[in-house]
């Protein structure tokens, strides 16, 4: 079972991707499939783009959820893009690096993903818009044994969708 993509591989933001997929059913003691045609609009490229390269720019104060001014920027970039498309959703998931116990790692990273989705609606994003998690050290992208590796694993992500 699988999903075949139908229609023009780069389509505009907003357009409907159609997807075919393959779903088995039981009927009878034999296998059938069904064709079951799913709708699901298409986030354009550059604004998933602009959409990390805003993550990548967000920085706490040491030992704080306190978001650092010089993220405001980066962060009002994607309070216009919120904005400017108002059926997107807005998902932030906040990672820490192995310092620390696990248990302060997530609660630390719980807040900061909090203070990031507080800042939009501040902003004037609607709350039901945002969904953010703390991840803790449980998905490190790099090696947590240097000072480089800590770093990049201390980070904010942030995806949107429909």
């Amino acid at each position: 079972a699988g999903c075949r993509r139908a229609g023009n591989p780069e389509p505009r933001a907003g357009a409907v991707r159609t997807d075919w997929c393959l779903t088995p059913r039981l009927s009878n003691a034999l296998n059938y499939v069904d064709v079951v045609q799913v709708h699901s609009p298409i986030v354009h490229h550059f604004l998933k783009q602009k959409i990390e390269f805003a993550a990548r720019n967000i920085s706490f104060e040491f030992a704080s959820y306190v978001i650092l001014k010089q993220s405001h920027s980066s962060l009002n970039q994607v309070v216009t893009v919120l904005q400017e498309n108002p059926e997107l959703k807005l998902t932030i998931d906040a990672h820490a690096d192995n310092r620390g116990t696990p248990e302060r790692n997530i609660i630390w990273s719980e807040r900061r993903a909090k203070a990031v989705a507080d800042y939009f609606i501040s902003k004037g994003i609607a709350a039901a818009r945002i969904t953010y998690k703390g991840y803790g050290d449980t998905k490190p992208i790099a090696d947590n044994k240097t000072e480089k590796g800590r770093a990049r694993n201390r980070r904010v992500e942030m995806n949107v969708n429909y």
